[in-house]
């Protein structure tokens, strides 16, 4: 996606939507990423999942965000 994207960087203000882009990007995924640990992490301490279910958890977020 950002390839493709990068590929039609012609002027100053393309470049700067590009740059915006990929911030919105990554700190949607990283707010992601964070808010899923702290839901996990109440659950958790209210008892609500066990070990096993936090391992699959943590699995998944990194397939998805690597």
């Amino acid at each position: 996606m950002a390839q493709a994207a990068a590929k039609n960087i012609k002027a100053k203000e393309d470049l700067n939507e590009f740059r915006q882009m990929l911030t919105r990007i990554t700190v949607e995924a990283a707010l992601n990423a964070e808010l899923d640990e702290h839901y996990v992490k109440v659950q958790l301490s209210e008892g609500r999942l066990n070990k096993e279910l936090l391992a699959v958890k943590r699995q998944l977020n990194f397939m998805k965000y690597g």
